[in-house]
């Protein structure tokens, strides 16, 4: 009888989704939460964060989506000013890029809330932490 209750409370618990979905769900929550200059490393970990659960999968493509813009844009912004300092810097085309990194910028903040829908969503339906 003893050994018939252990095993059914090993087998009880969270599933492997859970918990890549629990994994997950942190790793987008540390993503958010990076200063700009940590954002492309914490990207990364959501993008490499494991999904075998098509929920999680779909949350992390949402997610990933939605802040690869904005760390696209974060590195212009820095080869930006990096090229302001250089003599002889072409004001036109340093403003056009300018332009181009705002524009992400923006087309990722359009996503960020689609990628928190997904990602309570995926946390209702896998298992929260």
């Amino acid at each position: 009888m003893f050994m018939l209750f252990s095993f059914t409370a090993l087998a009880c618990g969270p599933s492997r989704e859970t918990e890549e979905s629990r994994a997950l769900g942190r790793a987008i929550e540390a993503l958010i939460a990076a200063p700009n200059d940590q954002k492309p490393a914490a990207l990364t970990a959501v993008e490499r964060a494991p999904c075998s659960a098509e929920a999680a999968k779909e949350t992390q493509r949402v997610c990933v989506e939605a802040f690869r813009p904005l760390v696209r844009a974060l590195a212009m912004k820095d080869e930006i000013r990096a090229a302001m300092r250089a003599p002889g810097a072409d004001a036109e085309a340093l403003r056009a890029r300018v332009d181009e990194a705002d524009a992400l910028v923006k087309e990722s903040a359009t996503k960020h809330d689609l990628c928190l829908t997904k990602k309570a969503a995926m946390q209702q339906k896998l298992g929260r932490e």
